[in-house]
């Protein structure tokens, strides 16, 4: 439903309210419709009407009137606060943890106060009292909101309308657009019922409309806050207008660099645990612990009021991964700086993780990388002894706005190890393996913001490794006897310029992302969804492809992979 069918219900039912004023009083269904629009202020906002906030003294008048806070008629509190303090002190910390009698029965008893003493008649008034009190502080309203016909300060209000009370529940309160974007029908009190109440005790004046005309008063008497601009989006901080389409992308500044890791590494949720952990089929398992975020977040949950009715509430909650992680691990496949993906890289690799730097240290196996031959591709390279690597996320400002640096390199020690899975040079007519020795990686990059759910990284700088040739020679050992030793046969250096595009989309129902590499006149390609189960579960569906694009094959590389994976993401 758009703006201008709203406001056209809204201003029918306004204007309909005026006119047959009697009638609508007795019509149930009437004040039900009223209810219906009433509920979300982007039904009645931009109508012919005004918003009043009720607040300080007035509010805290109405709110204990409505709410009427629980009172302790037999003087039971008293009573056992004279015999015994700590045990009222006890009951009140039981009521706190758990409103079943059974529960709190059993957490004064572990305090060490026999059944007989619980038995007491007062001590079973103080836990209903408290029992009462705990209901009334989580069923109390936060907020008030008057929605009349449309008033200007200083009109002597003869025409003046009260079309509705409404009680509001965000905390914390006073967000006008947020308290008012989803309210409880039952949360709302109608002119026709608003005839029915009594004005609060603290009216010094007797009304024929009662708690209506009370109200109208207090408009009137401009003891109420005029906050239809704020309704209507006008003076309102949060409010955000329809933008521009083309020409309003910003750069994502060099000290985010955070936001930076997020592109690449495809995080498009906030987290509201500072745990998270990651498990991926097969090819990853990592564990990164956050710090909270400087800023909290509104998210809207499902909650019960006292009548079981089930509503929409927005909540703030914190967040976590808003800064860069504190620590953490990982064990993880792949040689992407060079474009070869997960599995069928062979490279392997244990690091820790803190801040926007990544240390660790490379297996002297190749794992479970056979897997890779379940999506079709031919296993090519060998692995060697243990080795380092490392990656280095840095904002350097050469210039203003000059982005964010990444630096990664590796290196294995010891020989390769022999595989039956060598090729065959078609000149030597001599089978190779194929390791990897070193690589290094420098990269100048930079994010925008097409807008705020759509953002880019770009890449730009060099990269080289060293491919080493190992062959099996026949020789033989000290006694003697036949052998075979694999020995390295030569090594060739590649490098050359690399770029990469990184893509995160953070607004859909299932987030996705995209990137783009090109190095040594070859791509990979990355593409994934991820879908949230929940807050804390998230599923995520990543495709790796590789290819020569501007030449043949190497002689260790297959003319195309294919390697899928589905990660579990979990934050607690």
């Amino acid at each position: 439903m758009n703006i201008r069918r709203k406001s056209a219900i809204a201003l029918a039912l306004m204007t309909a309210l005026v006119v047959h004023q009697v009638g609508a009083q007795t019509d149930g269904a009437y004040v039900g419709k009223f209810k219906g629009v009433l509920r979300s202020l982007s039904n009645y906002r931009y109508g012919d009407i005004s918003v009043f906030r009720v607040d300080g003294q007035l509010f805290a008048d109405v709110q204990r009137y409505l709410n009427p806070p629980p009172v302790d008629k037999t003087g039971s509190i008293e009573k056992l606060s004279k015999k015994d303090q700590n045990l009222v002190d006890e009951i009140k910390r039981a009521v706190k943890r758990s409103q079943i009698y059974d529960k709190i029965v059993e957490a004064l008893e572990t305090a060490g106060y026999a059944p007989n003493d619980l038995a007491d008649q007062d001590v079973q008034n103080v836990i209903q009292f408290f029992l009462d009190q705990r209901q009334y502080e989580s069923e109390n309203f936060t907020g008030a909101y008057l929605v009349t016909s449309k008033y200007q300060r200083g009109e002597t209000g003869e025409n003046l309308v009260v079309v509705g009370l409404m009680k509001t529940r965000v905390k914390p309160a006073g967000n006008t657009i947020r308290d008012l974007r989803g309210v409880n029908p039952g949360d709302i009190i109608t002119r026709f019922e608003l005839t029915r109440l009594d004005p609060p005790p603290s009216s010094a004046k007797t009304y024929d409309d009662k708690m209506y005309g009370f109200l109208k008063d207090q408009v009137i008497q401009n003891n109420v806050t005029n906050v239809t601009l704020e309704a209507q989006g006008i003076d309102d901080l949060d409010t955000r207008f329809v933008r521009q389409v083309f020409g309003n992308a910003v750069g994502v500044p060099e000290d985010d660099v955070q936001q930076y890791i997020k592109i690449t590494n495809g995080i498009p949720v906030s987290y509201i645990g500072p745990n998270e952990l990651t498990i991926s089929a097969a090819d990853m398992i990592s564990y990164k612990r956050y710090r909270p975020d400087a800023t909290t977040k509104i998210i809207k949950v499902m909650t019960l009021d006292s009548t079981g009715t089930e509503t929409e509430t927005e909540v703030e909650v914190p967040t976590y991964n808003g800064r860069l992680a504190q620590y953490g691990f990982e064990l993880r496949y792949g040689l992407e700086d060079i474009n070869y993906p997960t599995l069928w890289s062979e490279r392997i690799s244990v690091n820790a993780v803190w801040s926007q730097a990544r240390l660790g240290v490379i297996l002297p196996t190749s794992g479970w990388s056979e897997l890779a031959t379940s999506f079709g591709n031919q296993r090519s390279m060998t692995s060697a002894g243990f080795g380092v690597n490392a990656s280095l996320e840095v904002p350097i400002k050469i210039i203003a706005e000059s982005g964010v640096f990444n630096f990664s390199g590796s290196y294995v020690f010891d020989d390769a190890s022999s595989t039956k899975r060598k090729r065959t040079d078609s000149i030597l007519q001599t089978p190779f393996d194929f390791l990897v020795r070193f690589h290094a990686s420098a990269q100048y990059t930079f994010a925008i913001r097409v807008d705020d759910s759509n953002l880019f990284r770009f890449r730009l700088g060099g990269t080289g490794y060293s491919m080493e040739r190992w062959f099996d020679k026949d020789t033989t050992n000290a006694e003697g006897d036949p052998t075979t030793v694999l020995r390295k046969f030569d090594s060739k250096f590649i490098g050359g310029v690399s770029g990469k595009i990184e893509f995160m989309n953070t607004s859909w129902s299932t987030p996705l992302g995209a990137s783009l590499q090109y190095f040594d006149e070859a791509l990979l390609g990355n593409l994934w969804l991820q879908i949230q189960a929940s807050q804390n579960l998230g599923f995520r569906l990543d495709v790796n492809m590789f290819t020569p694009v501007f030449r043949d094959p190497r002689a260790w590389e297959n003319s195309a992979v294919f390697m899928p994976s589905l990660r579990a993401i979990l934050n607690f």
